[in-house]
């Protein structure tokens, strides 16, 4: 059934494969089950329980998403992640000008895999960040 899913995946992006070339990684929690709830499990600062972390690539005109993954766990960094997503992406798709996401992915590893496949990263700054820090 997986490699069925997967194969659907691979032909939903048939028709942006050369028109789409603005992506942005992101993350959520799926719930596992549906008695579960985001906003009273975050009240409750339990948000790591009843959840399983997806990471996807978004393509910022269409909206199509072009790369998923499934954490290892709801509390991995995102940053490991982003590699694969990437590789994923610049595989299906014409070409990668531009990636812009949150501060998670600003590392000098995360910008440099981005110019690697031809594109410019846009990653905002974390809250703690200043310009000393070059």
């Amino acid at each position: 059934m997986r490699q069925i899913l997967e194969e659907v995946f691979e032909l939903t992006q048939l028709p942006l494969w050369e028109i789409e070339h603005d992506f942005g990684p992101d993350a959520t929690g799926l719930a596992t089950s549906n008695k579960q709830n985001y906003e009273t499990d975050r009240q409750k600062n339990n948000t790591s329980q009843g959840y399983e972390k997806v990471l996807v690539m978004v393509g910022l005109k269409y909206k199509l998403f072009s790369a998923f993954r499934f954490a290892a766990s709801c509390v991995d960094n995102e940053s490991p992640y982003f590699e694969s997503l990437l590789e994923q992406t610049a595989r299906r798709y014409v070409g990668v000008d531009l990636v812009a996401g949150d501060g998670a992915y600003l590392l000098r590893r995360d910008c440099d895999l981005v110019a690697v496949v031809g594109g410019v990263a846009c990653f905002y700054p974390k809250r703690d960040d200043s310009l000393s820090k070059g």
